[in-house]
Order: structure tokens, then C-alpha cells, then sequence
């Protein structure tokens, strides 16, 4: 009879870098093919990125060789709850190793969690199934397990390790009339199959969610961690970033994003040090990853991190043919599913039919010239911000027709890029992420970048918005005016305040002005509101809110000018020393500082110019605003300990719009105001503090003075 002998590499898990791991293999697989060995056989795998750096050494050594890579068996040992040691559940592993082609899968491990296994393993694999027994197990009993297995023609290969003559004698016995176990029929995959420590089907309908906030561009928070560690290297910043993960996954997220590109780090650094701490973290590793970067280095160092199957976001042909196979093909040896992004030229939004013709030039690479799998093939058609040239119904058209051109392919978008223009208009993003996506899944749209758990149902949206936002996807209305009047809405969330019924009457107060003044980006034809009241403040210890906000007042002036074309406010109010209203310690000249700034915000909002103009909201204490990134966070905390106590808004709206300034109505206070201890006592009554006194007469609020 004829004999093969099979090299064996025992895979062990991870203790050196994987370029080490790969050397290490490396000579074992020379040494074995170059000694004549017929197949090699990866035993005693833990789970699928422990397995990784064996076959990347198989390969390598083929591709420098010129040689046929020779078959390949695939064990991995499984424990009696069906696991493998890494946490991976058998179909997870199956599908993180499938890309290799082995001639067959198998498991190993105790003789009583092997019946199970097996039974799952002969549904799983498209390959021929092993079964590797320990050489602990009692000969009768082992032969007895053996016999029915093979007798529901679960089996085509059995062996072990330590196996005693006795053992081997009684398996041959068992197995001599045994029928082997038929491949299954090659059959088409039922879509994109995913792993991380559980196997995940991405569903042909409806939208799987994959959460987007592990991004140091998409999410403030994620990124303050991040730099948490980088300047103070604070480890607990990097469990704090795994809890976004769980946070996400928690409110819906099937799938995760990582993107570390960024100038304040070294990205495939953080790539590999985020996901292996997330590995460690069953909660998060149970799910697989987006690995997102323009970096094929970061890219990489994601790809051999990862326990499970992931996806790579995104390649595309924009540097050409060859460049977009190579990308594609080292993705292939990682069993990694791919974003292919439908652009062939840089800083070009494609038509439709652009789309299609690039989308169907990608599809027909890959799987003419790499067989790469169209289930692992995800198309990104590109939805456009709403209102900016190119319409989302445009995007939605580019997914029917590639659904119909390139079969068995997913596609995924981003709806934030749609709802860009009203970043100050969160309720109407939030909505017309929920539409976009409702009329995209219709026609194949299956995967979604999303904030999980900020995704309202459509049917919770209000009626007004959902026809709002129905017409800017669809990009009809009856009478074309749907843009405008979405822009109007969104200004509105923003902090616009007062429409104005007729711009004619506008235009005659700008009078001759108007032709010189230059028009302000995305400016809002239906809400705007020339500034109305601008307050001036000066402190007491050395003038200094003067000192700092006087070049405020005067720009604040040419602004409006310059905006609006009105040269005269209604009035400019100038008191000195808000100390005296509002006790000692300092809090007055925050106060109106504060209330200038957020006033200032407010009005450049509403005015369109967000992206142009320079002022921020200040926030006068606690978590937001440029306090925050003066004082910090922690500020609010210590005024408190001092005996300093918190007043509403609408204390500080009173005494600016009623005490100070008249009856104007300005823009709404954004933040908090604090009173110290001598303000607290002399509204109470007990004392009377400096410049209040004999007025407050142990009223509680400003109101009802």
C-alpha cells in the first residue's frame, strides 16, 4: 500500500511577536518539505490567531520555493463544552481557518467532549473531518466512542498522539467496515460569514450595525483616552477605551470599528496593543472587527491581532490594478472580508453609473485573477453629504444596480457623511440616519457605520421630520423646496432664533453695503437674526475681563457688519464689575465672559458661518466649552468643596436679559453660573454682601427680586 508522511507542526499560543512566531515556523516547514514530507499537519490548535502565523510560514515558504503548497490538516483541540482554549467556539475557528483549504479539519481533545465536537464538526467543515484521541483513554472504551461516530458517517480521518499499540490495534478493529463520511456538495455560501470568539452571519436584509466610536476622528471620548495614555501613560486610559467597546456592543452594535489613524500617534502601535486587549476581554472579543485605516502596515498589525475573521475598511483601484490585487490578496491569506471603496479617481465623486462600471471592474478582479469569495466582497458606493452636489438617491441607486450586476456581495455605508452639514442638529441627524438607511436596505444596503443606540426607529421619528427627511433622501418634493426647508429646520436645532418674515426689509437697512459684503459660506436664507445686543463686562481686579474680551467686543461688531450689512445694534451695554450683582470670589467676571461667549456662538451659528468663524461655547463652569480646556473637568468640583453653589440658567438669564440689559431677548444661556458663599448668605438673608446689600432682602432667586 502506498505511505505518506506527514510533517507535523504543533501550534502553540502566542508567547513571541508574530514575525518571531513566524521564523519559528518558517524552519520547521522548510526542514519538513525539504526533507520530502507529502502534507503538513498544524496540530493542537488553540484557536484561529494562534494558527495564523503557521500557515503565513506555509505559504511564504511555497511562494520562495515556486513549489505547489502541499495538503494541510488542521486540528484544533476543543474542551468538553465544545470551546477551544483561546474561547472560540468550533464554528468561529472553522471560519477563521477556512481560507486556508485544508484537506481537513479536526478536533482533538478528551474523549468526552469529542462526540459532540465531532457531530458539530461534520455539519461545519466543507472538507473531510479528523478526529485526534488522546493516549489516555481506555482501548475498549476509546474503539466503542470511535465505532459510532464513524458509524453515522461522521469520520474520514482518525488518529492521536500517545497512542499505545493497544489503542491503535483497537481503532483499526472499529474502523475496518466503517463507511467514510461524504463531502458535502459544493454549495454557494449563504452570504458574508464572520468570527470573533462567535461565529456572525451578516444578514442579506435589514442593516447589522457596526458601531463606529473606536475612532479617533469619530469619537471625542475615544480619542481623549487614547491621549490619556499618551502623555500620562495612564493604563486604566486603555481599559476605559475597551469599555467603549462593551458600551457599544451593549446598545446594539454587532459589529466593531477600529481606526487609530491619526499624527498624534504611532497607529500600528495602537492597532495591535487596543485589539489585544481586547481579545483579553471576552465581552468584546466574542464580536468581529472593522479594521479601518490607510495604512496597510496598521492595517496589517490588525489583521494578525484579531482573533476571529474580520473585515478590512477599505481598498480601492484609485492607485491602479495591481496595487488594489496585492492589498486584496494579503488580505485574502488573513481570511479577511474586504471594503472595496467605488472610486477609481482621487478627489472624484463618480455618477451612478460610474459606480457600477468600477464596482463590477473590482468584482470581476477579484474573482477572476484572486477566486477571492464574492460572500467576502463588501461594496462602499459612497452616500454624499445632503445637499452638496451629488444626492443620496444617486447612492442609493449605485447599490440596486451593483446588487443586481455583482451577486452574493454585501454593502455597507456611512450615514453621517449624509447628515454632515447639521452637525449642531443632532435630533434631525439622528433622523435622517434612520431614513437614509430604511430606503437603502430596500434595495440591498446591508451594513451601517452608526453610533449605536442613537438610532431612532423610524417609526418613533415625528411625522414632519420623517416627510423632511424622506424628501432629502429621495431628493423630491412637489415643489422643490425641500432643501431649503431642511436647512431651515436644522438651523433652527442649532440655535437659530427669530425668522424673518421678509428679507426684502433686510436688504433696505444693509442698504449700499450689501454689494460690498462678501457672502458667508452655507449661510441660512430662512433663519437668520442680526445680533441685537452686544454686553460688555469689566472685572475688578485690574479691569481684566476687559482686558480680555474688548478685542472680542470690536470683532463681534465687524462680524455683524460684515454678515448681516447692519452697521447700528439695537444697543451696546456696558456695566462695570459683575462682582457687584454677584457677590465676591471672582465668579461675576466668569459669569459675563461666559454669557458673551456663548452669545457669540450662538449668533455665528445661527448666522451659517460654524465652520469659519472662531468663537466657541464658553460654558461658564463644569464639563464643556473652552473652560473645560483651560481649567478642566475637575474645576466644578473644587468651587464646590470651597462652599460655592450652582444656580440655574435661568438665574443667570434673569439677570442678564432683565437686570442688565433690558427686556432684548437674546440668545439662551448655554452653561452654569456660581455664586460663592457671600452671595448664598445674603440671599438668605443671614448677611448682607458687599454691593448687595440692602437689596437682596432674603429673596431665594434673582426673579423675585
Amino acid at each position: 500500500r502506498p505511505r505518506f508522511v506527514a510533517g507535523m507542526l504543533e501550534v502553540a499560543a502566542e508567547g513571541a511577536g508574530w514575525d518571531a512566531q513566524v521564523a519559528c515556523y518558517a524552519a520547521r516547514v522548510r526542514g519538513f518539505l525539504d526533507g520530502g514530507a507529502d502534507l503538513l499537519a498544524l496540530e493542537g490548535v488553540p484557536g484561529a490567531r494562534a494558527a495564523r502565523a503557521a500557515l503565513r510560514a506555509v505559504e511564504e515558504h511555497c511562494e520562495q520555493a515556486r513549489r505547489e503548497r502541499p495538503p494541510l490538516l488542521v486540528t484544533i483541540d476543543v474542551a468538553e463544552g465544545g470551546a477551544t482554549p483561546s474561547g472560540q467556539s468550533l464554528e468561529a475557528c472553522l471560519l477563521s481557518l477556512r481560507h486556508a483549504r485544508p484537506l481537513a479539519f479536526g478536533v482533538a481533545g478528551p474523549l468526552a467532549g469529542l462526540q459532540a465536537a465531532c457531530r458539530a464538526l461534520s455539519g461545519l467543515s466543507p472538507c473531510w473531518c479528523q478526529l485526534s484521541a488522546s493516549g489516555g483513554e481506555d482501548p475498549e472504551a476509546l474503539a466503542g466512542a470511535v465505532r459510532r461516530l464513524a458509524g453515522e458517517g461522521l469520520l474520514n480521518l482518525v488518529g492521536g498522539s500517545g497512542l499505545a499499540p493497544a489503542q491503535v490495534s483497537a481503532l483499526a478493529g472499529a474502523l475496518a467496515a466503517a463507511p467514510p463520511r461524504s463531502l458535502p456538495p459544493v454549495r454557494a455560501e449563504a452570504g458574508l460569514q464572520l468570527a470573533g470568539l462567535e461565529a456572525f452571519r451578516v444578514r442579506p436584509e435589514g442593516i447589522t450595525l457596526v458601531g463606529q466610536r473606536c475612532s479617533m476622528a469619530g469619537s471625542e471620548k475615544f480619542r481623549r483616552l487614547v491621549d490619556a495614555y499618551k502623555y500620562a501613560r495612564a493604563g486604566s486610559a486603555w481599559e476605559a477605551a475597551v469599555e467603549v467597546c462593551t458600551e457599544q456592543i451593549a446598545a446594539g452594535a454587532e459589529l466593531l470599528d477600529v481606526n487609530f489613524d491619526s499624527e498624534r500617534l504611532d497607529s500600528r502601535w495602537a492597532m495591535g496593543k487596543f485589539l489585544r486587549l481586547c481579545a483579553a476581554d471576552p465581552r468584546v472579543a466574542r464580536v468581529p472587527f472593522v479594521i479601518s485605516s490607510e495604512q496597510w502596515p496598521t492595517i496589517e498589525e490588525g489583521l494578525q491581532s484579531a482573533e476571529g475573521k474580520s473585515v478590512v475598511n477599505a481598498i480601492s483601484l484609485v492607485q491602479g490594478e495591481e496595487a488594489f490585487l496585492r492589498l486584496a490578496r494579503a488580505c485574502q491569506r488573513y481570511g479577511a472580508a474586504v471594503v472595496v471603496v467605488t472610486v477609481d479617481t482621487p478627489g472624484e465623486v463618480p455618477a451612478p453609473a460610474e459606480r457600477l462600471r468600477i464596482g463590477e471592474r473590482a468584482y470581476k478582479l477579484l474573482r477572476t485573477r484572486l477566486d477571492f469569495p464574492a460572500e467576502d466582497i463588501i461594496f462602499d458606493c459612497g452616500v454624499p453629504p445632503v445637499g452638496e452636489g451629488a444626492r443620496a438617491k444617486d447612492f442609493i441607486d449605485a447599490v440596486a444596480e451593483l446588487k443586481r450586476a455583482c451577486p452574493s456581495v454585501s454593502f455597507i455605508a456611512g450615514p453621517g457623511n449624509f447628515s454632515l452639514p447639521f452637525r449642531g442638529a443632532a435630533p434631525l441627524r439622528e433622523a435622517l440616519h434612520t431614513t437614509l438607511l430604511h430606503h437603502a436596505a430596500s434595495v440591498g444596503l446591508n451594513m451601517a457605520f452608526v453610533d449605536p443606540g442613537r438610532l431612532p426607529l423610524l417609526g418613533d421619528i415625528e411625522v414632519r421630520t420623517r416627510k423632511l427627511c424622506d424628501e432629502a433622501v429621495m431628493d423630491a418634493s412637489e415643489d422643490g423646496g425641500h432643501l431649503g426647508r431642511l436647512e431651515a429646520y436644522g438651523a433652527y436645532l442649532a440655535g437659530a432664533a427669530v425668522r424673518l418674515e421678509e428679507p426684502a426689509e433686510e436688504a433696505a437697512v444693509a442698504g449700499d453695503l450689501a454689494l460690498a459684503v462678501p457672502t458667508p459660506t452655507r449661510l441660512s436664507q430662512n433663519w437668520r437674526q442680526p445680533m441685537r445686543v452686544l454686553v460688555q463686562a469689566t472685572g475688578t481686579i485690574g479691569a481684566s475681563l476687559f482686558q480680555t474680551f474688548a478685542s472680542k467686543s470690536h470683532t463681534a461688531l465687524r462680524l455683524h457688519t460684515t454678515t448681516t450689512g447692519c452697521c447700528a445694534l439695537d444697543r451696546s451695554v456696558w456695566f462695570s464689575s459683575i462682582s457687584a450683582w454677584m457677590g465676591q470670589g471672582g465668579s461675576g467676571p466668569i459669569t459675563g465672559a461666559s454669557y458673551m461667549m456663548d452669545n457669540m456662538a450662538l449668533h455665528e451659528r445661527s448666522m451659517g458661518l460654524g465652520s469659519i468663524a472662531n468663537s466657541v461655547e464658553w460654558g461658564a463652569i463644569g464639563d464643556i466649552g473652552l473652560r473645560r480646556t483651560i481649567y478642566g473637568s475637575r474645576d466644578v468640583f473644587a468651587q464646590f468643596d470651597l462652599g460655592q453653589k450652582l444656580i440655574s440658567p435661568q438665574d443667570t438669564q434673569h439677570l442678564m436679559r432683565d437686570v442688565c440689559v433690558g427686556r432684548a431677548d437674546p440668545y439662551e444661556v448655554i452653561g452654569l453660573a456660581y455664586l460663592d458663599q457671600t452671595w448664598q448668605m445674603t440671599l438668605s438673608g443671614v448677611q448682607a454682601g458687599s454691593a448687595l446689600e440692602g437689596r437682596a432682602g432674603g429673596n431665594a432667586t434673582f426673579a423675585e427680586q
